[in-house]
């Protein structure tokens, strides 16, 4: 099955901005989205921080409709759109932040937990469109790029998703305070912030 990072360069001040898109019971469900935070604030309340997300066809008219620029995508064999969903939903809970809850740690999220496996963590580059960079996989423009296109029939479930009206908010195991992961993950986190803040010290002095 299918999951790809949408990337709009010009967005943020020149950071960039990130959207996720990713099969979930194809041809018909492929889900795509993303929290816009158009205010620009440091923080924004869930009810106006600009969530999307929609079920279609074709995920890549929303994205062109949203002005998006690129895009990279990778076939997950073992893939979980479940929990994706369930991901999805449960960020649409949450107020954007900055810090820890901005567009980059949606999409990693969602991608995580589709089962992407070995992506660099969001705070490896606080800029979503050079975390788009470095993530691996397949790029293609917008504005040319055919969800179908070089995807095989292999990729498709081998059973039905359940209806996603019926799933419920769930955080990833990795966000979830009660969890072994979520203390890993932060340590992770904060790890590599201060590692880029060593280099960038060592590189201006």
């Amino acid at each position: 099955m299918r999951v790809a990072v949408f990337v709009r360069y010009r967005s943020g001040d020149g950071a960039g901005h990130v959207g996720w898109a990713f099969d979930y019971d194809p041809p018909s469900r492929i889900d795509a989205g993303s929290v816009e935070n158009h205010s620009g604030g440091i923080h924004t309340d869930a009810s106006h921080m600009g969530f999307w997300n929609e079920l279609g066809d074709d995920p890549v008219a929303c994205m062109r409709k949203n002005e998006y620029d690129d895009v990279k995508f990778v076939d997950v064999d073992d893939a979980d759109p479940v929990d994706a969903y369930q991901t999805v939903l449960w960020i649409k809970k949450h107020a954007y932040s900055a810090i820890l809850r901005n567009c980059l740690d949606d999409a990693y999220d969602v991608l995580r937990a589709f089962g992407v496996p070995d992506l660099e963590p969001p705070s490896h580059d606080w800029f979503p469109k050079n975390w788009f960079a470095h993530f691996r996989g397949t790029q293609r423009k917008v504005s040319e790029f055919k969800w179908e296109e070089e995807q095989t029939k292999q990729t498709r479930p081998k059973v039905r998703m359940p209806d996603p009206s019926s799933l419920e908010p769930e955080a990833p195991e990795w966000r979830n305070p009660l969890n072994s992961a979520f203390s890993l993950f932060r340590l992770e986190l904060f790890r590599d912030f201060f590692r880029g803040l060593l280099h960038r010290h060592r590189r201006q002095g």
